[in-house]
């Protein structure tokens, strides 16, 4: 029986009570999740290219936030050459609505209902190939997330799925959802990188100009779930919640999202 496991992290913060704008502090105004599914089997040699990454780039760890920019460059170009599929989130807090008053603007639910998404689109994944989803493991980066919570939520989606693609989670155990530290998992580095990737699609800060930036989501495209008749990833390994025309992302981002094609698993 092959196993599977599936890595996820984030980008940005979950908060959403007080969010960033140009005049004053809070919150990022965007938060990205980002996730890889490899053959388990297939770990040891992920991890070993991964430090051979490390040793490239001259580097002590693959975190994207102590990397510069040719760094990520050159690490997505290297690290897409393994066999995993990419998955990712993008979500604007400025479109959550009634919804954030809804759940009391908790950032832990928030996060959650995102976490919902992205495990929406394995799902989908997992039942197009034909895996067993009792032979996936599902292992977020451990921060301060109500993980059991999240657990709860997939299992009440399960029994009363909502929206269409809420049917996908049935593929999906909750029991098998777990969160570990970072630095115990190497292979978490590869969620952080979708992540990262994506966030920096979206994020205009100071310190780059308000220039969003993304190489490093072109490097990796050719690893992302996409549907397998045009090849195209957005709506299928890239959610973006709920519409890409509505996340006022600058026009040259929307059209890279729109344009991303990728191979298949």
């Amino acid at each position: 029986m092959t196993t599977y496991t599936v890595v996820v992290d984030e980008s940005g913060e979950a908060g959403i009570s007080k969010v960033r704008t140009g005049s004053s502090g809070g919150a990022s105004p965007y938060l990205t999740l980002g996730a890889c599914i490899y053959r388990t089997e297939t770990e040891d040699e992920l991890i070993s290219d991964l430090d051979r990454v490390k040793v490239l780039l001259k580097k002590a760890d693959l975190h994207c936030s102590s990397l510069g920019h040719f760094h990520k460059v050159r690490y997505a170009r290297e690290i897409s050459n393994n066999k995993f599929m990419a998955f990712g989130v993008i979500s604007d807090k400025s479109t959550l609505g009634g919804y954030k008053s809804k759940i009391l603007e908790n950032s832990k639910m928030y996060y959650n209902k995102c976490s919902q998404y992205l495990l929406e689109q394995i799902g989908r994944f997992i039942k197009e190939y034909g895996l067993d989803p009792n032979e996936v493991s599902i292992i977020f980066e451990e921060g301060n997330f109500d993980y059991q919570s999240l657990r709860n939520l997939i299992e009440k989606c399960q029994k009363t799925p909502i929206h269409e693609n809420a049917k996908f989670l049935r593929y999906v155990r909750a029991e098998r959802i777990v969160a570990r530290p970072k630095k115990d998992m190497l292979t978490l580095c590869l969620a952080d990188l979708v992540a990262h990737a994506l966030y920096k699609c979206v994020d205009k800060s100071d310190r780059d100009f308000q220039i969003p930036e993304s190489r490093y989501l072109k490097e990796l495209s050719s690893k992302f779930y996409a549907d397998k008749k045009n090849k195209s990833i957005l709506g299928y390994g890239i959610k973006c919640i709920h519409n890409v025309d509505k996340l006022d992302l600058d026009d040259d981002i929307v059209e890279v999202l729109k344009n991303l094609k990728a191979k298949a698993f």
